[in-house]
C-alpha cells in the first residue's frame, strides 16, 4: 500500500471512530435529557463559572443553595449526570465539626463542577473517601483552624501523609490502590493550594509562588511544563532578588520565556543553595570572590546530582549539565550588574566565572539525532487503529509538518491556507523562536485529515469550552478550553508502543519522544535531497548551525548529488563582465545564502529582530555574546533588516524610553548609558528601514567585492 493510499486510510479510520463518538454521545445526551427535567433558568443559572474572588462563599451558597447541604446525592445534585451502572457511591458527606472549613470543601468541588472541571462520576466514585478522610484529619489535628488557608503547607501535608499511612493507605507504592491513595494525598493539597491562592489579593509577582495564568503575558498552554513557579525554595536571604529578577525578564522586559525563565530558577536555586550553607553569613552577591566560584564548580562536579529523565534516577551531572548551569549564573550575575542593582557582586563577573571554566558544548552536527526511523514509523502506520481517534490527527500533522510538539497542539482552528495554485500550507506560531504565522506546505491528504478535524470541533465548540479556538482542545474536563498536552500525546504514544509491541532494532519496546518527529522531518528532508537552507527556513531554525543536525545524507543521496554537479558546467562574470569558467562547489559556498536572499529572503534565517544572511559554511563569531543581540551590537556584515520588521524596533524603542526616563529619576548612570546606546542603534535601523526602501543593511557589492573590483563595477 503507498503512502497516499495509506494516508486516506488514517483519514478514513479517523472520521469512522469520530462519527462512532458522535453517535455515543448524541444517544447519551438524548438519554439524560429524558430523565433531568432541570427548570432552564435554574440550569442556566447553576452553569454559571464562579471565577470572580470577590464573590463571597455566602453570595455563592445564597445563588446555589443545593450545595450548602452536608449530604449530596447524585440523584439530586443540581447538573445534569446519569450515574452508570458500573457507579458504587452515590452520596458525599461533609462531615465537618467546623462549619467554615466543611464550607469552603463544599465550595471547592461545587466550583469544580460548576466549571465542568470535575465531573459527577469522578467527585462520586474518586473524592467520596478524599473528604472522609480529609474530614476526619481536619477534626482531629486541626479542631480550631477555621480555614485552608492558614495551615502550613508543609508541615499539615507531612502529618496528612503519616495519618493516611496509619490507616493502611501506601501513598508511594505501587499497589491496586495506589490512584486512590494518592488521590486522598493530593485532595487536600488541592484544597490548601486552592484557598491560599483565593484570598491572596497581592500582585502576582508579590506572591512566592507565580501562576503564569495570571501575569499577563504569553505562553504555550500545550506545553509539557507547570504553569506555576514557586520560589518557597529559594534560600530567605536572596528569594526576593530572584523574584525580581525574573520579574524584570519574564514579566516586564518578556526578553525570557516564562518556561525558560523556571529553568533559570532551578538552576540558579543550586548555586543559592549552595552558597547559603557554605556562606550563611551572606545576605547579597556582594561579596563573591573567584574562590567560592571555583568551590561551586568542584561541587558541580563531584557532588550534586541530576534526574535522568528515562531512569528517573539521580546522577552525575553530565558537561552539558554543568554549562547549563554556568552559562545561566554567568547571565544572571552579568545582567544585576548591568541594572545596577544593589545586590550585584562588586568584582566583575567576567573575573569571577572565566570562559574556561564553562565546558565546550559539542556541535549540534556531532550529536547522535534521536528522530523516528522508518521501520518505526512503518509499525507506527501498521497498528494506528490501536491508537485512539482524537489523537490520529495529532501525529499525521507532527510527523508532515515538522512542528513542535507544543506548537501542533496549539494549532488554530484557522490554521490552513490555500495558494493560487490549490496548494496547501499550514500556519502556526513558533513559540520557542517567537515567529508567528510560519507557513510550511502539506500534501491534500493532510489537509483533508486537519479539515475533518476542524469540522469536529467548531461542531462541539462553544465560548465556554474552546474560547481560543484551539484545533486540538479539550472540551470539558479540568482542562477544558485548553489544548492537549504534550505529555498527554506522548503518554498515548507510548501506551500504543506497548499494546502494538513496536519495537527497535534491539527488539526492546520503543519509547516515543515527541521532538523526534519534528527530528525525522528535517532528516527526512535532508535525506531525500532537500538544500539545507530550504530545510533551515521551514523549521524555522534560529541559526544555521541548528539545521546541521539533520544533515545525515544517504550514500545515495551524495553519489547523486556528487554525479549531477560533475554534469553541470558552471561559469560566472568577472567584475569587467567577462564569461570566466567557475568551480560550482566553489561558487555555491561564495553566494551562501545570497542566491535565496534575492528570491525573497526564502533560505535566509530569520530572527525576532532581523534576518541572518551568513553561509552555514562559516561561523557565527558573535554566537555567544548576549548582552544585546550581537548582530546589531557588533554591527555583523550578514546582517540585514526589512519593511516588517518595523513594529518590533518602534515597540523596543518606545520600551527604552521609559527604562530611559527610570534610569534618569534613578540616577543609574551606567545603565542610562547602555540604554541610549541601545535606542541609538535600533533608531539607526528603524530610520534605514524608512529611507532605504524597506531595507537595512550592508548592500552585496560592499560585503563581497574588493575595493578594486567595486571601482571596476562603478565606472
Amino acid at each position: 500500500m503507498n503512502k497516499f493510499k495509506l494516508q486516506y486510510l488514517f483519514i478514513f479510520i479517523h472520521q469512522m471512530k469520530l462519527f462512532e463518538e458522535n453517535m455515543k454521545k448524541h444517544k447519551r445526551i438524548k438519554k439524560e435529557k429524558k430523565m433531568i427535567n432541570l427548570d432552564k433558568r435554574t440550569e442556566k443559572q447553576l452553569k454559571l463559572i464562579i471565577s470572580n474572588q470577590d464573590q463571597s462563599i455566602e453570595h455563592f451558597f445564597e445563588q446555589n443553595p443545593y450545595f450548602k447541604k452536608d449530604i449530596w446525592l447524585d440523584v439530586e445534585i443540581p447538573v445534569q449526570y446519569d450515574p452508570p451502572d458500573y457507579a458504587t457511591h452515590h452520596k458525599i458527606t461533609f462531615n465537618f465539626n467546623n462549619s467554615l472549613m466543611g464550607d469552603e470543601t463544599k465550595y471547592y468541588f461545587a466550583h469544580r463542577l460548576l466549571d465542568e472541571k470535575m465531573s459527577p462520576l469522578t467527585l462520586f466514585e474518586g473524592y467520596y473517601t478524599s473528604i472522609n478522610h480529609i474530614s476526619n484529619f481536619i477534626n482531629e489535628f486541626y479542631p480550631d483552624i477555621s480555614s485552608f488557608s492558614k495551615l502550613i503547607k508543609e508541615k499539615v501535608m507531612s502529618e496528612y501523609s503519616t495519618y493516611l499511612t496509619e490507616k493502611g493507605l501506601k501513598i508511594n507504592q505501587k499497589t491496586k490502590d495506589r490512584i486512590r491513595s494518592n488521590r486522598n494525598y493530593m485532595a487536600l493539597n488541592l484544597l490548601t493550594d486552592f484557598y491560599n491562592e483565593f484570598y491572596d489579593t497581592r500582585e502576582e509577582t508579590d506572591k512566592d509562588i507565580w501562576d503564569v495564568r495570571e501575569l499577563n503575558i504569553e505562553y504555550n498552554e500545550a506545553a509539557n511544563t507547570t504553569n506555576k513557579v514557586d520560589f518557597t525554595n529559594i534560600p530567605t536571604q536572596f528569594k526576593d532578588l530572584i523574584k525580581k529578577y525574573l520579574k524584570f525578564r519574564v514579566v516586564t522586559r518578556q526578553d525570557l520565556n516564562f518556561h525558560i525563565g523556571i529553568r533559570y530558577k532551578k538552576e540558579l536555586l543550586k548555586f543559592l543553595t549552595f552558597l547559603d550553607k557554605k556562606y550563611p553569613d551572606f545576605k547579597d552577591l556582594k561579596q563573591l570572590s573567584r574562590s567560592i566560584i571555583i568551590e561551586y564548580i568542584d561541587y558541580l562536579r563531584n557532588k550534586s546530582t541530576v534526574m535522568n529523565k528515562s531512569s528517573r534516577v539521580q546522577q552525575p551531572p553530565s558537561e552539558t549539565n554543568i554549562g547549563t548551569n554556568l552559562n545561566i549564573l554567568r547571565k544572571f550575575l552579568k545582567d544585576i550588574q548591568n541594572f545596577e542593582w544593589t545586590e550585584a557582586p562588586e568584582k566583575l563577573v567576567d573575573r569571577l566565572i572565566f570562559s574556561e571554566d564553562i565546558p565546550t558544548r559539542s556541535r549540534l552536527s556531532d550529536r547522535e539525532i534521536k528522530y523516528i526511523p522508518d521501520h518505526i514509523w512503518d509499525q507506527v502506520v501498521a497498528n494506528i487503529d490501536k491508537l485512539k481517534a482524537e489523537y490520529i490527527p495529532i501525529l499525521l500533522v507532527m510527523e508532515a509538518s515538522g512542528f513542535r510538539g507544543s506548537d501542533i497542539l496549539s494549532l488554530n482552528i484557522n490554521c490552513l491556507e490555500r495558494d493560487n495554485d490549490d496548494k496547501w500550507w499550514l500556519v502556526g506560531d513558533q513559540s520557542k523562536v517567537k515567529y508567528k504565522d510560519h507557513k510550511v506546505p502539506i500534501s491534500q491528504e493532510i489537509a483533508e485529515v486537519i479539515i475533518a478535524q476542524r469540522e469536529l470541533i467548531k461542531e462541539n465548540s462553544t465560548e465556554d469550552n474552546n474560547p481560543k479556538n484551539y484545533l486540538f482542545p479539550r472540551l470539558k474536563g479540568q482542562r477544558k478550553g485548553l489544548p492537549i498536552t504534550t505529555a498527554v500525546f506522548n503518554k498515548n504514544l507510548n501506551d500504543l508502543a506497548k499494546k502494538a509491541e513496536i519495537k527497535d532494532i534491539d527488539r526492546d519496546i520503543y519509547h516515543f519522544r515527541n521532538h523526534a518527529f519534528r527530528h525525522r522531518y528535517g532528516v527526512t528532508l535532508i535525506n531525500n535531497g532537500m538544500n539545507i537552507l530550504h530545510v533551515q527556513r521551514l523549521m524555522a531554525h534560529a541559526s544555521p548551525e541548528m539545521t546541521l543536525v539533520y544533515a545525515k545524507i544517504h550514500d545515495s543521496t551524495l553519489r547523486d548529488e556528487y554525479f549531477k554537479a560533475k554534469k553541470n558546467a558552471a561559469i560566472r562574470l568577472n567584475p569587467t563582465g567577462e564569461v570566466v569558467p567557475a568551480d560550482l562547489e566553489t561558487q555555491a559556498h561564495e553566494n551562501g545564502l545570497e542566491l535565496e536572499w534575492i528570491r525573497h529572503n526564502y533560505d535566509s534565517i530569520r530572527m525576532d529582530h532581523g534576518v541572518c544572511i551568513k553561509s552555514p559554511k562559516t561561523k557565527c563569531d558573535f554566537l555567544e555574546r548576549t548582552l544585546e543581540p550581537p548582530c546589531i551590537a557588533n554591527k555583523c556584515r550578514s546582517f540585514h533588516v526589512d519593511g516588517t520588521f518595523r513594529d518590533y524596533y518602534k515597540s523596543q524603542i518606545e520600551l527604552l524610553e521609559k527604562d530611559i526616563k527610570l534610569y534618569i529619576k534613578q540616577g543609574k548612570e551606567r545603565s542610562l548609558e547602555f540604554a541610549q546606546k541601545k535606542k541609538e542603534n535600533y533608531q539607526k535601523i528603524l530610520d534605514g528601514i524608512e529611507q532605504n526602501g524597506g531595507f537595512y543593511g550592508i548592500p552585496k557589492e560592499k560585503r563581497e567585492l574588493t575595493s578594486e573590483e567595486r571601482t571596476l563595477v562603478n565606472r
